[in-house]
C-alpha cells in the first residue's frame, strides 16, 4: 500500500505540469506509404522525440505544427503537412512535403544533409516576405543524395542558398521558382 501511495504521489506533480503546460504526449500517424510515424502538432512534441541529438522512427509534422528541428539526426522518413524549418539536420530518410500550407525551409552553413529523396508535392508554401514558399533554401551546404521532385505546388521553389541534389530532379514550375542555387548531378527532367 505504502509504495501505491508514493507511485500516485510522485506522478501527480508530471499529470499537474503537462496540463499546466499544454503538453501531451506525441502519437502515432499512419503515412500514405502506409507506415506509422509519430505525429508532432508543436515544439514540445518534437523536442519530446530528440534524444541525445538523434529522433530514431518516422516523424510526421502535422498540418497544425510551426516547428524547428536543430542540430539533429533523424533515422527515419520525415512527412511535413506544416511547417518545418530545419537547421543543420542530417535525414537518414526520405522527406516529403505536402499541402495546403506546407513549407520545408532549410538553413544553417553547415547545411542539412537528407540521405534519401526529396519531395514536395501539392503544397500551397507559407507566405516569408515574397510569394508564398514550399521549399526554401535559405543557407548554404544543402544536400540531397537522392532525387528531389518538385510537382504540383503553388508555393515557389526559393534558393538563396545552395542545395545540391546527386540524383534525379523532377520539377514543374510554380510560377515564381528561383532555381539560381540548385545543383544536380542526375537528370533534370521538367514536366
Amino acid at each position: 500500500m505504502r509504495i501505491r501511495t508514493i507511485l500516485a504521489a510522485a506522478a501527480a506533480p508530471a499529470a499537474l505540469a503537462a496540463a499546466l503546460l499544454g503538453t501531451t504526449a506525441a502519437h502515432a500517424a499512419t503515412l500514405p506509404n502506409g507506415n506509422s510515424a509519430t505525429a508532432v502538432h508543436n515544439q514540445s512534441d518534437l523536442d519530446a522525440l530528440v534524444n541525445n541529438g538523434v529522433i530514431s522512427g518516422n516523424i510526421d509534422v502535422a498540418a497544425d505544427a510551426h516547428v524547428t528541428l536543430a542540430w539533429t539526426t533523424v533515422n527515419g522518413n520525415v512527412s511535413v503537412e506544416g511547417v518545418l524549418a530545419a537547421q543543420a539536420d542530417t535525414f537518414n530518410g526520405n522527406v516529403t512535403v505536402s499541402g495546403p500550407g506546407s513549407e520545408l525551409s532549410l538553413y544553417n552553413d553547415p547545411g542539412n544533409h537528407i540521405t534519401g529523396n526529396l519531395t514536395v508535392t501539392g503544397s500551397s508554401g507559407q507566405y516569408d516576405g515574397g510569394p508564398n514558399t514550399s521549399l526554401g533554401i535559405y543557407s548554404n551546404g544543402q544536400q540531397v543524395d537522392g532525387g528531389l521532385t518538385f510537382t504540383g505546388n503553388t508555393g515557389r521553389l526559393a534558393t538563396s542558398g545552395t542545395l545540391h541534389v546527386n540524383g534525379k530532379v523532377t520539377y514543374h514550375p510554380s510560377g515564381r521558382d528561383d532555381l539560381s542555387q540548385l545543383t544536380w548531378g542526375g537528370k533534370f527532367v521538367t514536366v
